[in-house]
């Protein structure tokens, strides 16, 4: 194109084709000075009424602002401009040209998006481009038609995305393709991973486009890879690889594009985050919206604004959060992208519900909710500890979506937090349950071990529950199981045991040796027992803070869970182990202390019917207790079922002498005479 140069300033006034090739020829090098030059190219095309040199400068213009990295504000007149000259010559003049233009077009809106339309006809538009990917006989343009696609839906349809990331693997598979639209389409594949909560996929195709670029040469592409293995990592737990891959990218951030530093600070900022740091996080935050409003682009706009409102909500402040929230939503509205409605909704309730406001909170959660599975979501674009712990505990305890919120948990691999330990909704690894009945279950079936081999590593794991679960020394297991053995053996006994414990479960996790104690973690195995005790635990602090004899809605919720949760005696099965015996009894206790305190609230509430189940389920357990029987006799009478009254004294005096040889207290035999009286039967 240099040869070009070399012509007359007036040749190149008076013939724009000149001036369009300089344009083209510079673009790879300097697309700033290309496009004044497509700039004056297309003036003169228009002035002449040249229609292909029209649509072509058109095009270049687009193709330098964007390639420039220029403020994409700059794309907004040339939008207009395209409307107004289509108006004017109604059809192409080449399908080439089409084509060319429709990739242009697209790109255009893609990256002029500032959460209002481009153009009137976006849909047209995406339409036409899907057009040219299916159909079109340039394997170049196709590919520039779905990379175009790609950044448009980006954020906005998810399903369609996968359509594009499709199509693009097809087209990289053609052979002449060059490297770079591998590497493109694995720079796409990554976040759409992401999004979708495929996070395998993503660290896949991170690893995958690096070795192409280390075998090819092509190292375009890497900053984007390392930025997105980054996050990727960071939402995966492996903060020490993000970590690496953050060094990494501070190697090169001197030389990064503005939206490749921005992703950077973007990432940096979680990570300040996730260590605490506010500070250092809202520099780099700062750093990433500034970067972000520059080019313009959709998506990072709104990454960077929803970024910012967490920022402020954990720096409490609220009103700036809800203020870089609203921008977030303008950016990205409801309606017009899935990622963008699913993620603000869920962040909307996250701040109401860490604001003790549970009511208000499930609003957005449902709408979250439904967005996410009627598109496919299955992930978020960001990383910050204990938001999508909270969220889906409550969309399972509140019955919202549980068949998918459970996906979601299993897809983002997360561990409920201390509040939801006792959640049994909770898609749980492993789930044990050993009052009334002893059973394991795993991946949501119950595991059959007939086995005789399996006898042993069970009774381990009945050791280790009823020795508390944590911290549990080896020797105490040992002493239990293996009384007759000593030093290695016991040992041997022990490890061979384990393992096949841990083989039985299905979750390496669940099983954790630390120095000689073993523990059954609470955050991979829901425990029946465990939650049985923190239930009633958490039911008595509550009742103790109120200061009142019921402690309110709370308390009571509290008390159903647990009367529910007590199923029978813990290993009813093993009643010839005697280190089953403390906590039987001490379950049992809590039990009958608790069903006497929901039988008082239903009472005090005067509801009867309810207060006689909570008398009944008493009796299953302690079929001794007087109070009970007295409790059912009140009942009885208050609901005017005199005949039951009297059923249930003689059931007390019968058990009473039958199994201790003693008649009831004169306690209960007054209340029995009263009831008689008051309803006028004889005693």
């Amino acid at each position: 194109g240099e040869w070009i140069r070399f012509f007359p300033q007036s040749m190149l006034e008076e013939v724009p084709w000149l001036r369009y090739w300089m344009a083209v020829s510079g673009m790879p090098f300097h697309p700033g000075e290309s496009r004044a030059q497509f700039e004056q190219a297309f003036r003169k095309f228009r002035e002449q009424g040249d229609v292909p040199g029209v649509f072509l400068s058109w095009s270049g213009a687009i193709d330098s602002i964007i390639y420039g990295q220029e403020n994409r504000r700059k794309l907004v007149p040339w939008i207009a401009a395209l409307n107004d000259f289509m108006g004017e010559y109604k059809e192409f003049p080449s399908k080439e040209i089409e084509e060319r233009v429709t990739c242009s077009m697209m790109k255009a809106i893609s990256f002029s998006y500032m959460g209002e339309p481009a153009c009137t006809d976006e849909d047209l538009w995406v339409e036409r481009t899907f057009s040219v990917a299916r159909t079109g006989t340039d394997n170049s343009l196709r590919a520039e038609a779905l990379n175009s696609l790609f950044s448009y839906l980006l954020g906005k349809d998810f399903r369609k995305t996968e359509m594009v990331i499709d199509m693009l693997r097809g087209l990289t598979r053609q052979p002449g393709v060059p490297p770079l639209a591998r590497l493109v389409t694995l720079s796409f594949e990554a976040p759409h991973a992401i999004s979708g909560g495929a996070y395998d996929c993503c660290m896949n195709a991170v690893t995958d486009g690096l070795e192409l670029s280390a075998t090819t040469g092509v190292h375009i592409i890497d900053f984007i890879l390392i930025g997105q293995g980054a996050l990727c990592a960071m939402i995966t737990g492996d903060i020490s690889t993000a970590k690496k891959f953050l060094r990494k990218m501070e190697t090169f951030l001197g030389m990064a594009k503005p939206f490749e530093a921005g992703l950077y600070y973007y990432i940096a900022a979680w990570d300040a985050m996730g260590d605490g740091d506010l500070a250092t996080a809202h520099l780099r935050s700062n750093q990433c919206l500034i970067l972000s409003e520059e080019p313009g682009f959709s998506w990072n706009l709104y990454l960077a604004h929803f970024q910012k409102a967490f920022l402020f909500f954990a720096s409490d402040s609220d009103e700036k959060a809800v203020a870089h929230m609203d921008i977030a939503r303008k950016v990205s509205p409801p309606g017009k992208s899935d990622y963008g409605e699913f993620s603000c909704s869920l962040a909307e309730a996250y701040f109401l519900l860490c604001k003790g406001k549970e009511e208000a909170a499930l609003t957005p959660l449902r709408a979250g909710l439904k967005v996410g599975r009627e598109t496919g979501l299955g992930g978020l674009f960001m990383w910050y500890p204990g938001f999508l712990e909270l969220v889906t505990a409550k969309a399972l305890e509140a019955g919202i979506e549980p068949e998918y919120v459970r996906e979601l948990i299993r897809k983002n691999r997360l561990l409920p937090g201390d509040a939801h330990l006792d959640l049994e909704q909770w898609p749980w690894p492993v789930r044990i349950f050993t009052l009334g009945r002893f059973e394991i279950v795993t991946a949501g079936k119950p595991v059959r071990f007939p086995r005789k081999a399996q006898q042993k590593p069970v009774l381990l794991l009945k050791a280790l529950i009823a020795l508390g679960g944590k911290d549990v020394a080896e020797g105490q297991i040992t002493d239990l199981l293996w009384p007759e053995s000593e030093g290695d053996m016991a040992h041997q006994s022990f490890a061979t045991n384990l393992r096949r414990l841990r083989q039985l479960l299905g979750e390496e996790r669940a099983l954790v040796l630390r120095e000689g104690r073993l523990t059954l973690s609470d955050r991979h195995c829901w425990v029946d027992v465990w939650a049985l005790e923190r239930r009633i635990g958490l039911a008595e602090r509550v009742g103790k803070e109120r200061g009142r004899g019921d402690g309110g809605a709370d308390h009571v919720r509290l008390l159903e869970q647990a009367v529910d949760l007590y199923r029978g005696a813990f290993l009813a099965d093993e009643t010839k182990l005697p280190w089953t015996l403390s906590l039987r009894e001490r379950l049992r206790s809590k039990f009958l202390r608790a069903v006497v305190a929901l039988g008082r609230h239903r009472e005090s509430a005067g509801e009867w019917e309810k207060a006689v189940d909570c008398c009944l389920r008493g009796l299953e357990v302690d079929n001794l207790a007087e109070e009970f029987y007295r409790r059912l006799m009140i009942c009885y009478g208050k609901l005017g079922r005199d005949a039951e009254a009297h059923a249930a004294y003689r059931r007390c005096k019968g058990v009473l002498f039958d199994l201790m040889g003693v008649p009831p207290s004169p306690e209960t035999e007054t209340l029995f005479r009263s009831l008689m009286t008051a309803s006028g039967q004889p005693k």
